[in-house]
């Protein structure tokens, strides 16, 4: 019997996504992401993540560094009780330099290969099944594959790569979250079949031991008037705590990108500039030689443009 699965992006919709990521200490789970994992596994659904890797084809790092990253995110969602089924990534670019994966690749997103490939291996039906992620690439994956498709919106502090057009990339659903993309997947269940009624001869072999049913889990939005469900309230509160965890890491890292070298090196040369500056006016001033005050002029213009260039590039992207 096939089975349906959640096909997940990796960066960007699981964890942080930080470009080229090639040191597993950069691995953050995005917030409310390991629970919602847990709710989609509660449903019956296999969780497939599939990742687009070419950083291994443009030589920035290899498949060992790649292996590393997937272990710290296992182990960051099994502190919180969660986990995938199955990881595939493809280290294909055609703009690659390392032999073998400098080529096209039918697994490369949009392409679906890594989505067909995991259904004939997992027998995965793919009409019953989504495939959520933060890009366009993402959306045509699961397009072309037949399954369901939800695009969340990418935050303003996350590295876009540049996409071509894809004429196939309208999302089924828009999330902003993790946490709302699982809340639609579960809302869309299907209800459950009426179970068949058993024959007479099933009856009569069952009766001395009863089958035990089936775990089901639905998600359903509680009453106004009724008391709220004590797991759902725990859920949500922790969701709420990693979501502010989160934010405080965010708020650290950004206090400490402010002592950059880049920064410091900016305020160095500022300040050489406007010596620069006092200089010439004080030989303007003096009437001294007009070449040497010229001189000392394009000095300080130097400076002020290597202050403004390290300024801007200690900026956060």
């Amino acid at each position: 019997m096939s089975i349906n699965a959640i096909f997940l992006d990796r960066d960007g919709t699981l964890i942080e996504d930080a470009g080229y990521l090639a040191d597993p200490s950069g691995v953050a789970l995005l917030p409310g992401v390991a629970l919602a994992l847990k709710k989609l596994k509660q449903a019956g659904y296999v969780l497939v993540v599939v990742s687009n890797q070419s950083g291994i084809a443009r030589g920035l790092f290899d498949e060992a560094a790649v292996d590393a990253i997937h272990e710290e995110m296992s182990r960051q969602l099994a502190e919180h009780g969660a986990a995938v089924d199955a990881i595939y990534y493809c280290p294909c670019h055609p703009e690659g330099h390392v032999h073998p994966y400098a080529c096209e690749s039918e697994h490369r997103k949009p392409k679906p290969g890594m989505l067909l490939q995991a259904a004939d291996e997992l027998d995965i039906d793919l009409t019953q099944s989504w495939m959520i992620g933060d890009k366009p690439a993402d959306v045509a994956a699961g397009k072309r594959a037949g399954c369901r498709t939800i695009r969340m919106e990418p935050r303003e502090d996350t590295v876009i790569h540049a996409e071509p057009d894809l004429g196939d990339a309208k999302p089924d659903f828009v999330a902003g979250t993790f946490v709302e993309a699982t809340q639609h997947v579960l809302q869309e269940m299907p209800d459950d079949e009426p179970p068949e009624q058993p024959t007479a001869a099933e009856e009569e072999s069952c009766e001395s031991n009863p089958p035990m049913p089936a775990p089901h889990f639905s998600l359903q939005k509680p009453d106004i008037h009724d008391a709220p469900d004590e797991a759902s309230s725990d859920d949500d509160g922790a969701i709420r705590r990693e979501i502010l965890r989160h934010v405080r890491q965010m708020s650290m890292h950004a206090g400490r990108s402010e002592f950059s070298l880049a920064h410091v090196i900016g305020g160095v040369t500022q300040m050489l500039a406007i010596v620069l500056v006092v200089v010439v006016l004080y030989q303007a001033l003096a009437g001294t030689d007009t070449a040497k005050a010229t001189l000392w002029c394009l000095l300080a213009l130097v400076f002020q443009t290597m202050s403004l260039t390290f300024f801007t590039m200690s900026k956060k992207k």
